[in-house]
């Protein structure tokens, strides 16, 4: 269970452990998610900001996808997960 930010950063630092050759990714992502969220809630982000941001955030969600059961994600990566959803109705 991760009701914190601590354990958010062990878990993914436990998963960055598990992979030595992603594991710069995958925390720069831990921390550019952690400046998303708080811009959530500040706004303080320039837009370019916001941008590299997400683009920092991609691989560790795609390896965090990877992790969850294909019953959940309907067996198709994250990429086409996005372009699903955010495809007009």
């Amino acid at each position: 269970e991760h009701f914190d930010h601590v354990a958010i950063r062990e878990t993914v630092q436990a998963l960055a452990d598990e992979q030595p050759d992603g594991a710069e990714q995958i925390l720069r992502g831990l921390n550019a998610a952690q400046g998303l969220h708080g811009n959530f809630y500040e706004s303080y982000m320039t837009r370019s900001h916001a941008e590299f941001n997400l683009a920092e955030v991609a691989p560790l969600l795609d390896t965090l996808w990877e992790r969850i059961p294909a019953e959940y994600t309907g067996g198709v990566s994250f990429a086409e997960w996005v372009d699903r959803a955010s495809a007009p109705a």
